[in-house]
């Protein structure tokens, strides 16, 4: 590039877009060039000549990173939605916690890892407004079973669910 080096570009992507995935190309790389991109925060570098097929894992890696960060940043959505919803019934019922005591829970299990936030478990998905009914309760068990066979909640996580659900149940 004749007017920037991409090293400076890819320190002011990084500062106007902290998130972004920025992959170096170069045809006059080194290895301090590449440790120093990396450090950066490139996503990857690749040194000329290159194959197709390394451009190509490369951004389907890429892509796919990008893929589980809005996939992450979802379901902290939902999981933040879920401990609203649950501090509301739990307020109903007892009149003790607050939605705060919640948040702060969810917050402080929460991790961040160079700008990415990795979260504890994904949402229950439970109900917005009135008290769930038993088949809503009964598919969120399966959901939860679902979630729990695919990996996407860890056995504490699956059990911990699975009990809120339970205890819904047997106040039906």
């Amino acid at each position: 590039m004749p007017e920037i080096e991409g090293i400076e570009l890819l320190k002011a992507a990084k500062e106007l877009h902290p998130e972004i995935l920025v992959i170096i190309v170069t045809g006059f790389g080194s290895l301090e060039t590449a440790v120093e991109a990396i450090r950066l925060g490139a996503y990857d570098y690749l040194q000329k000549p290159f194959k197709i097929e390394e451009i190509q894992l490369v951004v389907k890696n890429a892509c796919e990173k990008i893929r589980l960060q809005r996939q992450n940043r979802l379901l902290w959505e939902q999981l933040l939605s879920a401990y609203e919803q649950l501090a509301s019934l739990k307020k109903k019922d007892s009149g003790e916690q607050t939605i705060e005591d919640y948040q702060v829970a969810a917050s402080s299990d929460s991790k961040v890892v160079q700008g990415d936030f990795y979260y504890p478990s994904p949402h229950l998905g439970l109900f917005m407004n009135d008290f769930p009914t038993r088949p809503q309760l009964l598919q969120q068990l399966e959901r939860l079973a679902n979630l729990a066979k695919e990996g996407l909640l860890s056995e504490q996580e699956f059990v911990t669910c699975k009990g809120t659900v339970m205890g819904l149940l047997e106040r039906l």
